[in-house]
């Protein structure tokens, strides 16, 4: 089995020369190893060429989640699976890869693993109880049968450290372009619902964590509103996502009484940020264009969308 590795990068910075060693210290060694940067100004393409990585060049305003994700079915087309990961990882144990990779050697009807996320050393309480709360210590396989139970967890994958197997990607028209967050979650509906399994594997684990302020939850949540808004049939299919939003706060409060009461204050504007974030993005059709690029993680992707509604709008 074949595997290749994928990275989108854009200024990947002072870490990025440390991930790079890691990657070279994984057991497993990839058949390929590809990076699509998006205009990087630091050494990101420099490093990543002296360390043997093919390195394909795009315009900033070209990035896209899933589009750009989908040019490793070109790229390492002569790869059975493909690992993904954002520049912003980092590896501890050198068995990381492999343990991510097994499961497609041993059951066919595996279309996609991902790992455990960490946090990072640097990462604030909030964040690490985000990692604990998303990633537990347990393997999990996922499927259909799991649907009732788990809701919209069911198809919960991250593309920061993911495998899929390259089959099923082109099977199923690979992720979704022009898709302002949640390309993985996407295909992992897609691959549950024609019976095809997701597994969790625990004890593949990066280190991976941000330390969001009050703004940049905001924007992330306004993007996951969005994402709600324009991928409905995920919902029919799975149920909404009020109930996790509901536990998730429990076990935060309940994490930071014990661990580090003085984040409450944090935690709880943090909640406020999410809930009018998500909000807005829900309804993010009735706002000008200027203003979900600037309430957005992504404003790439509104100007995209905003040229291509001009040049739908154009006299013929």
């Amino acid at each position: 089995m074949k595997t290749g590795l994928f990275i989108p990068t854009l200024n990947a910075g002072k870490e990025w020369e440390k991930l790079l060693r890691s990657i070279e210290e994984q057991s497993h060694t990839c058949h390929r190893r590809v990076i699509v940067d998006s205009g990087s100004s630091d050494q990101t393409v420099a490093l990543a060429h002296r360390y043997g990585w093919e390195v394909v060049e795009i315009s900033p305003t070209a990035f896209d989640h899933g589009g750009t994700r989908n040019m490793a079915l070109t790229l390492l087309s002569d790869c059975d699976v493909v690992v993904y990961l954002t520049q912003d990882v980092m590896f501890d144990l050198p068995d990381a890869l492999s343990r991510l990779v097994e499961p497609f050697e041993i059951n066919p009807e595996v279309a996609c693993s991902y790992g455990r996320q960490l946090p990072h050393d640097d990462a604030s309480a909030v964040a690490r109880h985000a990692r604990i709360f998303n990633y537990p210590v347990r393997s999990q396989i996922k499927d259909h049968h799991m649907i009732e139970t788990y809701g919209f967890k069911t198809c919960f994958v991250s593309n920061s450290f993911a495998a899929w197997r390259m089959s099923d990607l082109r099977q199923n028209g690979g992720f979704p372009s022009d898709i302002v967050f949640g390309e993985d979650a996407c295909m992992a509906a897609k691959l549950i619902l024609k019976e095809k399994q997701i597994v969790y594997v625990a004890d593949a684990q990066v280190h991976h964590s941000h330390n969001y302020n009050f703004l940049e939850v905001m924007k992330r949540y306004f993007d996951i509103g969005v994402f709600h808004a324009t991928q409905p049939w995920i919902r029919d299919q799975f149920g909404t996502v009020s109930g996790e939003g509901v536990r998730f706060i429990v076990s935060e409060v309940r994490y930071l009484l014990m661990h580090a009461p003085h984040y409450l204050l944090k935690a709880a504007l943090d909640n406020l940020s999410k809930m009018l974030g998500y909000r807005l993005g829900r309804v993010y059709h009735r706002l000008p264009f200027a203003l979900r690029a600037r309430l957005s993680l992504n404003p790439n992707y509104w100007e995209r969308l905003k040229q291509k509604s001009c040049k739908c709008d154009a006299p013929s």
